[in-house]
């Protein structure tokens, strides 16, 4: 339990928040369980392990889940969509749970009637969904953070949230050109660090 909590505590989360769950189960223990509720109601889950070691996620939802619609209030103009949990409820957005945007995904997050704005993970994972958001007519956030940065929720741990969500949504871009030519510069900053 205790390793659970330091993670989540080295992550900037408040262990004791009502989105972290933990298992004595032996299968477990070493993981922190996040779960997944829709209109309130608990659907699923998704258990992070914590320490090094293979299958970094054990999940159990529907193929086609959307995290954190429930947090999507009426008033908000903008829907930041995250690949991972921890990037969604860092910047109060929705988590894919993958890289790839599934049609039915789309539907979901479009029927909340709001701007989208995809901010891919820094890395060549993230780049895959990049294509599919401009052909949904989304937008696509390329922030500008430090290069050892690789998501939303690093970016809150450094800067803040407020921070992050603002430069999210000022270097958002949509439209192929604008989408490409951000895209090919991402491309190349990988690239540079990876030979670093």
């Amino acid at each position: 339990l205790t390793t659970v909590m330091q993670y989540l505590i080295d992550r900037g989360y408040n262990p004791l928040s009502k989105n972290f769950y933990w298992s004595p189960d032996p299968s477990y223990s070493d993981r922190v369980i996040i779960p997944f509720l829709y209109r309130g109601v608990v659907v699923g889950n998704t258990a992070r392990k914590v320490v090094p070691g293979k299958l970094k996620y054990l999940s159990d939802q529907h193929p086609y889940f959307v995290f954190n619609v429930d947090a999507q209030i009426d008033t908000r103009q903008y829907v930041i969509v995250t690949e991972g949990p921890f990037d969604a409820l860092a910047v109060g957005g929705v988590a894919l749970l993958t890289n790839e945007i599934s049609e039915q995904q789309a539907q979901i997050i479009n029927s909340l009637g709001k701007t989208v704005i995809l901010v891919p993970d820094q890395d060549k994972a993230g780049l895959v969904g990049i294509d599919q958001a401009r052909a949904l007519g989304w937008h696509v956030a390329f922030p500008n953070w430090d290069d050892d940065i690789k998501d939303s929720a690093d970016a809150v741990k450094r800067y803040g949230k407020l921070f992050t969500i603002v430069d999210i949504i000022k270097t958002a871009v949509n439209g192929n050109i604008k989408i490409n030519l951000m895209k090919n510069n991402l491309i190349k900053r990988i690239k540079a660090n990876e030979h670093h």
